[in-house]
């Protein structure tokens, strides 16, 4: 949740992997297993924007 957290008020995966001092692909892979806990998306993602749902 704390990596949801930072990727929404950062903006994007980079600028929060870098506050967390993570990959991307880390918080990319962590966000997945939250969405996927909770059965929903909660970023639509691509591969130049994401946007909230």
């Amino acid at each position: 949740m704390q990596a949801f957290s930072r990727i929404v008020d950062r903006g994007s995966f980079a600028r929060a992997a870098e506050d967390l001092d993570v990959s991307s692909a880390l918080l990319s892979r962590e966000l997945r297993l939250l969405e996927d806990r909770l059965c929903t998306t909660l970023i639509t993602r691509t591969t130049r924007s994401m946007l909230l749902t």
